[in-house]
């Protein structure tokens, strides 16, 4: 029995190896969920280079708790959902320059500054709660001999702005974690 115990391994070993090869190469690996987002990102692109429709979403979502200390303990959840759409008006009407975007954001969630007696809130994605409407505006990019200006009009959001100006890519440098919270604030001006 005792010389059957080394074949017996090497068969289990060569055995879970092919399996575990098996098992890697499905065609949709991680569920079927890296397809579908390849395959979402594949139709946004062809959408947005053939009809100048581009279409975003983001989802950021914040768990904090409290275990110790403030005036009370406390765990809380908030998540934002942001959509929207960017339209390329020189594709679609022939419109040089012009851009249209529209967006919106959809929150839930509560806030751990109630629970923990704190003034400030303590989560930076904690906000009205609900669909809102955030961003409506037309855009042109003229071309003039300083180079070019992006004037807009409509309803924007201020974050965009003042986070998108060239000099705040100085400033901000230092901080990786300010750097990806400017990033995140700037989904809206995708062109």
């Amino acid at each position: 029995m005792r010389k059957y115990i080394p074949v017996m391994l090497i068969w289990l070993s060569l055995n879970s190896v092919s399996f575990a090869q098996e098992q890697y190469n499905l065609p949709y690996g991680n569920f079927g969920l890296d397809y579908l987002s390849n395959e979402i990102s594949d139709g946004q692109s062809y959408l947005e280079e053939n009809a100048g429709v581009g279409i975003f979403f983001d989802y950021y979502a914040v768990l904090l708790s409290n275990p110790y200390g403030g005036a009370g303990q406390g765990t809380c959840y908030t998540h934002e959902m942001i959509y929207g759409a960017n339209l390329d008006l020189g594709k679609i009407l022939g419109w040089k320059g012009a851009q249209f975007t529209i967006s919106g954001a959809y929150n839930a969630g509560s806030n751990l500054s109630g629970k923990i007696g704190n003034f400030f809130t303590v989560s930076e994605s904690y906000v009205t709660g609900g669909a809102m409407f955030y961003e409506l505006y037309l855009g042109q990019t003229l071309n003039t001999r300083f180079g070019d200006i992006e004037v807009r009009m409509g309803r924007i959001s201020m974050a965009d702005n003042f986070m998108d100006l060239p000099i705040y890519d100085y400033l901000c440098i230092a901080s990786d974690g300010l750097r990806k919270r400017i990033e995140r604030l700037r989904i809206f001006c995708r062109f």
